[in-house]
């Protein structure tokens, strides 16, 4: 009779502790459940004219931003928080959890131990080197061709595949500004060459600070494809990946190669390069 007593009493105690934390944690699981829905944090950085700021608390503009806000942004139904810091710290945040994204990312193996890639790249650029206009260098078939200069280039960017061999001698900068600093450098003569894996971003720069006519490009025998990724540790980062592939594919229905969509973005960076 007595353990009887006792053991309805003891499952009278668990129900009521169970109860008492699932009160508790359901609110807490409803707000995180709320807000993955309605809000998502982005880092950027400064990659004129794909992103440009003034590295205030001002939303960006550029073409990567006007492609989210046009063709993706409208099927996330979120409201977008932009964060603007240096490379190597938007990773470090994508990293704990605290941006749910970043704009603009070129595809790298390591960074997948961090972030989601989307099915889809939204855009594809030329890698190149910006030489002066007097510069020997006229075409590169093979590493070979590089490996006598010092080439300018952002610590903690993307190398891809062609830059990546050990024997390139790199001259490597941090914190803003990096493309505008490096062309600068280029012009006194300090480094040879200024390596970009989005070309198009050192062309404009090199006009915006009057040395359009002074440079040139020359490219590398790659392309670069560029993303939106998403946080793995934040809890908002799965979410977002799967609204943001649904959007994707709402544009290649009939490419199913994704050319739809590189299509796109070029036309609206056109008009961004005049």
């Amino acid at each position: 009779m007595l353990n009887r007593y006792l053991v309805k009493k003891f499952s009278v105690r668990c129900v009521a502790n169970l109860t008492t934390f699932l009160i508790l944690f359901f609110p807490v699981l409803n707000f995180n459940t709320s807000e993955a829905a309605d809000e998502i944090i982005i880092g950027y950085f400064n990659l004129e004219p794909h992103i440009i700021s003034d590295s205030t608390d001002k939303n960006p503009s550029g073409a990567a931003v006007e492609f989210f806000d046009k063709h993706i942004k409208p099927d996330l139904n979120v409201t977008v928080k932009w964060r603007y810091a240096p490379l190597k710290r938007i990773l470090h945040n994508i990293e704990i959890g605290k941006y749910d994204a970043g704009l603009l990312f070129g595809h790298k193996s390591e960074r997948e131990k961090i972030a989601f890639y989307p099915r889809y790249p939204y855009g594809e650029t030329r890698t190149c080197l910006l030489v002066m206009k007097n510069h020997p260098l006229k075409t590169v078939k093979s590493v070979e061709d590089i490996l006598k200069y010092k080439i300018g280039h952002h610590l903690g960017a993307i190398l891809t595949p062609f830059m990546r061999d050990e024997r390139i001698t790199y001259e490597n900068i941090s914190g803003n500004d990096v493309v505008r600093r490096n062309l600068l450098k280029l012009q006194s003569g300090r480094i040879d060459a200024v390596y970009r894996p989005v070309c198009s971003s050192g062309i404009y720069i090199a006009g915006q600070i009057g040395l359009k006519e002074e440079v040139r490009s020359v490219y590398l025998p790659e392309h670069m494809e560029i993303y939106t990724i998403f946080s793995k540790k934040s809890p908002r980062g799965r979410i977002m990946l799967e609204k943001y592939n649904k959007a994707i594919e709402k544009i290649v229905t009939d490419s199913p190669s994704g050319d739809r969509i590189i299509k796109i973005y070029n036309e609206i960076l056109e008009r961004y390069m005049k």
